[in-house]
């Protein structure tokens, strides 16, 4: 948004949302839909590796972590079981 506000000339003082510069620039997707993709696309690429790979042990939470004191930390299966609504679709 930074680089896109620079080419257009807005100032920070101008209040101008980032939805509004996206329709300025002609961005049809905005950098939370991107990122969603992303995760989802790395999700799939992960799901489909061997069980026997370390990452797929850590995102899907097979790895004995001691527990640490305050708020638990949001999983990227949170993310992914929120974003696509469906729970039944993954075994785990």
């Amino acid at each position: 948004m930074r680089c896109y506000r620079r080419i257009l000339n807005i100032r920070w003082q101008q209040e101008i949302t980032n939805e509004e510069v996206g329709k300025r620039v002609g961005s049809k997707r905005n950098v939370m839909q991107r990122f969603k993709g992303r995760k989802l696309n790395l999700f799939g690429h992960i799901c489909r590796m061997e069980d026997s790979r370390l990452v797929k042990d850590v995102v899907f939470g097979k790895m004995g972590w001691i527990t640490q004191r305050g708020r638990s930390r949001r999983e990227c299966l949170e993310d992914v079981k929120e974003w696509c609504n469906e729970e039944k679709y993954y075994t785990f």
